[in-house]
């Protein structure tokens, strides 16, 4: 989990605690009992027969679990993949725990988003930038999923036609920059 994320859920408990008159930091002890908590249920979700689908087809860049232990927002799934340096495949999977927050009782249905990049550039302080082909972008859900799988990843079965040979410059850069943010939350 990254410093920021749990430095961003430690600050909400305060305002909540602070509006009830009952604030205490939470301890080393149920930090690290929450992110052993979020390991187990990431790896839960990543048993999830789809997504089992998606990394044998493609190899997952990124896998991240939102909103987990807010019970007040919908948790869910992201994995994200990249073909031919130049799109990326995402699938989103809501989720639904069991009470104590580490068995996943529940998988919605999956949503799958393909973009485009057209262009990454690099800026003065030395960050990408990334702009998207909106006129590529591909939203699609279970129905073409299980197509898209059976054909071993043809997405000319969707009517969907990539260009495999025009990678964009700094794709992969940029993706390894990506992988490395999510490696250390």
């Amino acid at each position: 989990m990254s410093i920021r994320l749990l430095w961003c859920e430690v600050l909400m408990c305060i305002l909540a605690g602070c509006a009830q008159g009952t604030f205490q930091l939470p301890t080393q002890e149920k930090m690290q009992r929450f992110e052993e908590d979020r390991r187990r249920a990431l790896a839960q979700a990543l048993n999830a027969q789809v997504v089992r689908e998606f990394t044998e087809l493609l190899p997952m860049r990124v896998a991240t679990l939102s909103n987990y232990q807010i019970p007040s927002l919908k948790q869910s799934l992201t994995v994200q993949a990249t073909l031919f340096s130049r799109y990326e495949l995402r699938l989103d999977l809501v989720l639904e725990f069991d009470k104590t927050w580490t068995e996943v009782i529940h998988f919605g249905e999956p949503q799958f988003q393909l973009n485009e990049v057209e262009e990454v550039e690099p800026l003065e302080d030395g960050r990408l930038s990334v702009s998207y082909a909106e006129r590529s972008q591909r939203e699609f859900g279970d129905e073409e999923w299980k197509r898209l799988y059976k054909a071993d990843g043809d997405f000319t079965v969707l009517g969907i036609y990539l260009r495999k040979d025009v990678p964009v410059p700094l794709f992969d850069e940029y993706w390894r920059r990506m992988e490395e943010r999510f490696r250390e939350n």
